[in-house]
């Protein structure tokens, strides 16, 4: 008797199980919500404004009350590491495309997807490290006035406020 086609679907072309469907759901979905965060973070960072951040936990409030030049320097320090680690906007845009290769192949395959996923968190961490590199060169330049003002603007951003003020020196 012939394997039906419902049994097929669960298995790997070489008759091993596939993975369940709630665990690539559960991949996806995982992805999206880190690429999300990273992405809102890194925007705000390489754009050099932004609006009030959506976590109040992580490096966001911190960018968001420097001073306008120094967020622009904070994104131009992210971007040259994004470059010196080989991630140009091309290669991002084509380990996404590859992402949404793997995740329609079928078989699915779990090993070379958790492979890119390495790739994408380890950039991911790039640009994290480079943020908090410059972030703290920012702050060790400033002088103690120019700290204590910072430290105003990022209570205000901690607690809510206007960030459209938090980048005025």
């Amino acid at each position: 008797m012939t394997e039906s086609e419902a049994e097929r679907g669960s298995q790997c072309g070489d008759g091993r199980p596939g993975t369940p469907l709630w665990v690539r759901i559960l991949l996806v979905g995982s992805l999206a919500l880190n690429l999300l965060v990273v992405g809102m973070v890194a925007g705000f960072a390489l754009r050099g404004e932004g609006r009030a951040p959506m976590a109040r936990d992580g490096g966001w409030p911190y960018v968001a009350a420097l001073p306008v030049r120094d967020r622009l320097a904070v994104g131009r320090d992210i971007r040259q590491a994004l470059r010196a680690g080989g991630m140009t906007r091309e290669a991002r845009r084509s380990s996404f495309d590859e992402a949404l290769s793997l995740l329609r192949d079928d078989p699915f395959s779990v090993e070379r997807f958790e492979a890119l996923l390495s790739r994408q968190f380890a950039a991911a961490s790039l640009v994290q490290d480079a943020g908090r590199r410059a972030l703290l060169a920012k702050i060790a330049a400033m002088r103690p006035e120019e700290r204590a003002r910072y430290a105003d603007r990022l209570a205000e951003a901690m607690r809510g406020g206007r960030h459209g003020g938090a980048g005025r020196p």
